[in-house]
């Protein structure tokens, strides 16, 4: 015995009417059903010089084709590369955090108030 105070009623199974208009589709005008893109990017610094390495794969039409390199460049670049990177990320990291400021109790300044 059940101790729920609910107890679920049997049901006759419901058959469902398929029709060959509800089946989709899902291959490409191509044949293929199936594709993916992978990519992965690595800078890395030593020294006086940066290293970038790349690697690239894709699966597209039933075919799988990769690609990579690897190469070097001047350690200026890449600072430079890092610093506005730092900017770009601190400015919309500000732009998040004063969109939700408004929801902390803290952040309401009473009318009037002047800095």
């Amino acid at each position: 015995m059940s101790k729920l105070p609910i107890k679920r009623r049997t049901r006759a199974p419901v058959t469902i009417d398929q029709r060959g208009d509800d089946i989709v589709d899902a291959t490409r005008g191509d044949g293929s059903s199936f594709n993916f893109r992978f990519s992965s990017l690595e800078i890395s610094s030593s020294g006086g010089k940066a290293r970038v390495k790349s690697r690239q794969a894709r699966f597209e039409g039933g075919k799988l084709t990769t690609q990579s390199f690897e190469g070097d460049f001047d350690r200026g670049v890449y600072d430079q590369w890092l610093q506005q990177t730092q900017r770009a990320v601190a400015g919309q990291a500000s732009l998040l955090l004063k969109s939700l400021a408004w929801f902390l109790p803290f952040s309401r300044k009473p009318p009037g108030h002047r800095d």
